[in-house]
């Protein structure tokens, strides 16, 4: 026995429907955000796609152009057919970069992706101040931007020198050092200057008129010992009157972290002059060279 089906074509017997129903091809589906690797002077773009056949929605991508989600908004590169990478150059450095991704077939163009992680080529010519940039976090890359001024500081000089003798002799003696401490990042290194504060010094006793002029008075620095300069240094001690002062250290790399010690050592010719005390002070000065 047989039976016929009166079913229209293509539709199941018995009235039921087909599970297979026709899905037409459309633009490609939105990308992943892509990952920027700085690369020298360069950053390198790579990026995934919404699904497993590089995006496509039914219809083969033909390529991917990337765009600048900073800066300019312009193209930063493109590619041509399955590959899902590319690298943008002739970029500015320490700026932040951050890039979207689009993908393009016959029925058009995919939405923007979201937004890549920031990249940032530093100033010599390699990412975040120094070092490969690379993060997929929402807070893209890390870099360290020192400013650019100049610290120096001179700290804890002793409070005093004390040179003693008679009359019309040399003398270096009973306390003849100041000692202190300069602190700097200047990559070129400082100098120490001193300078006396006023012309002579004066006597302790009222009743004496008598004044020693600070051109009796000399200072001079050591230089370091060597190989205890950072940074391959070099450095030279130097002798000053202190009344027209002078440089008495000077070194061609910064000071250690903790800061450099130095020594100061003083000498006087004592004029003829009566027995008495005699005061003044001095000013020593770091300059950034």
């Amino acid at each position: 026995m047989s039976r016929s089906d009166s079913s229209p074509v293509g539709a199941a017997p018995y009235g039921r429907r087909r599970s297979d129903a026709f899905v037409p091809a459309g633009p490609p589906l939105v990308m992943h955000a892509p990952v920027a690797t700085v690369n020298g002077t360069a950053i390198d773009l790579t990026w995934t796609s919404g699904n497993d056949n590089g995006g496509a929605n039914g219809s083969v991508v033909t390529g991917y152009t990337v765009q600048f989600a900073s800066g300019d908004n312009g193209t930063a590169c493109t590619t041509n057919g399955a590959a899902m990478g590319c690298t943008v150059t002739g970029l500015a450095t320490d700026t932040d970069y951050t890039f979207t991704v689009t993908a393009t077939n016959a029925k058009g163009t995919s939405p923007l992706s979201p937004v890549s992680n920031v990249a940032r080529i530093g100033s010599t010519g390699t990412g975040g101040g120094g070092g490969t940039c690379t993060s997929t976090s929402a807070d893209g890359c890390g870099s360290v931007i020192v400013d650019g001024s100049i610290s120096i500081s001179l700290d804890n000089a002793d409070s005093s020198f004390a040179l003693g003798g008679q009359s019309g002799t040399d003398s270096s003696t009973p306390d003849n050092t100041i000692s202190y401490v300069v602190t700097t990042n200047n990559a070129a290194g400082y100098s120490v200057s001193v300078k006396s504060d006023q012309p002579t010094l004066t006597p302790d006793s009222a009743k004496n008129s008598d004044k020693i002029s600070f051109d009796a008075i000399t200072a001079t620095g050591t230089a370091f010992v060597s190989g205890t300069i950072p940074n391959d240094g070099t450095s030279d001690g130097g002798s000053a009157q202190l009344a027209t002062g002078g440089t008495v250290y000077t070194q061609t790399a910064r000071s250690k972290a903790t800061g450099d010690t130095h020594t100061t050592t003083f000498g006087v010719n004592i004029p003829f002059v009566a027995a008495d005390a005699y005061r003044g002070t001095v000013t020593f000065t770091a300059s950034a060279n």
